[in-house]
């Protein structure tokens, strides 16, 4: 269930990017589209703190792990125990 989650999470992360980037070229080829006012529903915004919540948990995860690597371990064996 939680890599469903982090999948959905990456998936939805990508396509907002991919949305970003339409968005940009968009506006470059109108220009009667620059400089307009952009609106945001308080479910997106939800929604984005909770991604920004998900990415610093995922970082904390990612450093908890590199921590904890065996394989980058200095010392060897049972040094530290």
């Amino acid at each position: 269930l939680k890599n469903a989650k982090r999948r959905n999470h990456r998936r939805d992360m990508v396509y907002e990017r991919k949305m970003v980037v339409e968005q940009e070229k968009e506006e470059e080829e109108n220009p009667e589209f620059k400089g307009k006012e952009k609106f945001v529903t308080s479910a997106y915004k939800k929604e984005l703190q909770e991604r920004e919540l998900w990415i610093k948990e995922e970082e904390d995860q990612r450093k908890k792990d590199e921590l904890n690597d065996v394989t980058k371990n200095t010392k060897g064996g049972m040094a530290q125990f």
